[in-house]
């Protein structure tokens, strides 16, 4: 049963690896449609997924109501990692956005399997964690650069975890709505609407519908300034 897609932080080592192989036995496998909602927010959570194919939105209504796309998953992710740790409600919702496998787990199993090998558990925690400084980066790029720098990054972002690339070598990200992309940005969905037509203009990106082709990455990549010392 491999997670093909699976990535790990660089300090787990391949015997740490090994200790957790008895996890694959307790992954219970678990097909969505597009748009099936596979968990909810303030729903009871005892239950994480591991993406094998397909991405997943994850969404979070705040207190207004509004309802806010706060970041996309694909196949290696992890999704509903707190409700391992926290009996609580769930925090997002998560929506299938294509066609999505996953391999699931419940609370129960999990406990049973770190209290069998304890120094195993160290690899999800170091997974989860993972998972919160992606969070935290995210959080202090929006406060540190211009949007359109910002706009490019996300886009550098989903074309390299989440795109799909087409013969011609063009690459088409995710379908995303201009608010969508704005919510994952962190500004108003007018600037971003803003930087798209220039992106555009200058033939960095076009437009297929709701998704973004990629035309120019190396273009893109100078915007996002992810290569700069």
């Amino acid at each position: 049963m491999p997670l093909r897609g699976l990535r790990r932080p660089p300090n787990i080592r391949d015997d740490d690896l090994k200790s957790a192989a008895g996890l694959l036995d307790l992954l219970v496998p678990e097909s969505f449609s597009p748009d099936q909602l596979i968990f909810g927010q303030g729903l009871p959570g005892d239950r994480v997924h591991i993406i094998e194919s397909g991405v997943v939105k994850i969404r979070r209504s705040d207190l207004g109501g509004r309802d806010r796309l706060i970041a996309l998953a694909g196949p290696g992710d992890i999704v509903g990692e707190l409700a391992v740790l926290d009996p609580g409600p769930r925090t997002s919702s998560v929506v299938a956005l294509d066609w999505v496998e996953t391999r699931s787990l419940d609370r129960s199993a999990l406990r049973e399997w770190i209290a069998g090998d304890p120094a195993a558990g160290s690899v999800l925690l170091q997974l989860l964690a993972r998972l919160v400084k992606r969070q935290h980066d995210r959080f202090a790029e929006q406060r540190k650069h211009d949007t359109e720098t910002l706009v490019a990054r996300v886009l550098v972002d989903l074309s390299e975890r989440l795109a799909v690339v087409s013969d011609d070598g063009s690459i088409a990200t995710p379908p995303l709505t201009d608010a969508e992309l704005a919510d994952l940005v962190g500004t108003s969905q007018d600037e971003v609407a803003t930087v798209l037509r220039s992106f555009a203009d200058k033939g960095v990106i076009a437009f297929e519908g709701a998704t973004v082709v990629t035309c120019d990455r190396d273009e893109l990549r100078r915007h996002s300034g992810l290569d700069r010392p």
